[in-house]
């Protein structure tokens, strides 16, 4: 069996009182996790023309073959406005990733205001700075070099004569001619 959730919106929080959903659940065999219900929430578009729905979210385990079933059941259960099922693990790494980014960009902004608290000796910040600066510099040129590749230069364009405006018009009406000739 497969850990997965189901995230769901019903019309009114009467209806999550009936367990439509675990009841459909648990009929295919499968195991309810746990239950967290949102609340009321506003939709961002109407739905069957409500603006609001009640909230639900079910993590549960089921066989795989039995998910088909169980969409194509809850698809009928008109109390239902939306579901989605997904993979539970799946959502478990993203927590997990999400919390780890957290703790990271926590930890370096804690560093930053540690090092920005203390500062060193002028003289010693100077000569620190001016080497760090220039292997930046020189990291930078390498990760930003790209290999050089022959540029093709496009075929210049011979600058025409500056011609008046009569003779323009003059072969215009030349080339006019020649069109209706042929």
């Amino acid at each position: 069996m497969k850990e997965y959730e189901i995230t769901y919106l019903l019309a009114d929080e009467a209806l999550f009182s009936k367990k439509i959903v675990e009841n459909a659940i648990e009929n295919l065999g499968g195991n309810v996790t746990s239950v967290k219900p949102w609340g009321q929430r506003n939709l961002a578009y109407p739905i069957r023309k409500l603006n609001t729905a009640f909230y639900a979210t079910i993590v549960f385990e089921l066989e795989t073959t039995k998910i088909k079933k169980l969409n194509r059941q809850l698809l009928l259960e008109p109390d239902l406005m939306r579901f989605l099922i997904v993979n539970d693990v799946v959502t478990k790494e993203l927590e997990e990733e999400a919390v780890s980014e957290k703790k990271e960009s926590l930890a370096s902004k804690k560093e930053e205001a540690e090092s920005a608290s203390v500062k060193p000796a002028k003289t010693v910040s100077t000569t620190t700075s001016k080497t760090s600066k220039a292997k930046q510099k020189e990291a930078v040129k390498k990760t930003t070099k790209k290999e050089s590749t022959p540029l093709k230069k496009k075929p210049v364009a011979k600058k025409k004569e500056a011609v008046s405006d009569t003779e323009r018009l003059k072969q215009l009406e030349n080339k006019l001619q020649d069109l209706l000739k042929e």
